[in-house]
């Protein structure tokens, strides 16, 4: 039955690794894409006098797909903003069912952007960005995409919080307090 569960929990960081390295890929393209697109803006603008008319709109839209997929790569290594002081204060058990916890909440919040997301894409389709003449919905599209993977990831997170839970407690070092004694 353990050979089993260590096989699923395998499996279930494959696919953890696979989406996480989707994601920062993703994320690292896009901010690299930022950075071409404003280094170009920036020569036309104060080296020939000419403006580029969607090179902002392109990498404000840039920018929501970066975030959106940075979210995903922070949540699969649980990355957010956290309140680490009171750990010490609880058992090891106590703090990995409230990490389980978290990550349910992470993951119905990843469900609720991926839902209300796909409603923001479909009311959109029809709004056109000014300077790009993109619709909108592909820009919103960032939404569920961010949601799904960051529900999937709170997921994986909370079924190894869960493994871990149910694991034996690590074994307290009874050498940590002998400072200075010969070996």
């Amino acid at each position: 039955m353990e050979r089993k569960i260590l096989q699923r929990m395998e499996q279930l960081e494959k696919i953890k690794k696979i989406i996480m390295d989707i994601y920062r890929c993703g994320a690292m393209v896009m901010v690299a894409g930022i950075l071409i697109i404003m280094s170009v803006q920036f020569f036309y603008r104060y080296v020939m006098n000419n403006s580029l008319s969607w090179s902002e709109e392109l990498a404000r839209f840039m920018f929501v797909w970066a975030s959106s997929m940075g979210a995903v790569v922070v949540t699969g290594v649980r990355g957010h903003a956290a309140i680490k002081m009171l750990d010490s204060l609880f058992p090891h058990k106590v703090n990995l069912g409230k990490q389980f916890l978290f990550d349910l909440v992470g993951a119905a919040i990843g469900v609720i952007l991926l839902y209300f997301g796909l409603q923001l894409m479909n009311n959109t389709w029809n709004q056109t960005s000014a300077a790009l003449k993109l619709s909108y919905a592909y820009v919103y599209m960032a939404i569920p995409v961010g949601g799904f993977g960051i529900s999937v990831q709170s997921l994986v997170n909370a079924i190894e919080s869960l493994a871990e839970c149910k694991a034996p407690s690590p074994a307290k070092n009874v050498d940590a307090g002998k400072e200075g004694e010969a070996e």
